[in-house]
């Protein structure tokens, strides 16, 4: 049997989370380099962003804006760029 992982990409551009949040960046794009890969391979995620700092949840943290940032899901999981 073949796994497929998906990936979903959101975008969190107000409160996402504590009263005290540094200003966000503004977003311009967020894209992963495939929909759907096989679980456990490799995907590019990239951010373009100005005016702040980012970071992408589920264990990947800071990005540098118009960097590609490799994940290996191993199930189907949803990137929120914040």
């Amino acid at each position: 049997m073949r796994l497929i992982a998906t990936i979903f990409i959101s975008i969190c551009l107000s409160a996402c989370g504590g009263s005290e949040t540094p200003p966000q960046p503004d977003i311009v794009s967020f894209v992963a380099a495939a929909e759907t890969i096989t679980a456990g391979d490799a995907v590019d995620l990239t951010a373009v962003f100005a005016g702040g700092s980012a970071s992408i949840d589920n264990a990947v943290g800071a990005v540098t804006s118009n960097t590609p940032t490799s994940v290996s899901p191993t199930a189907t999981t949803t990137y929120t760029l914040t």
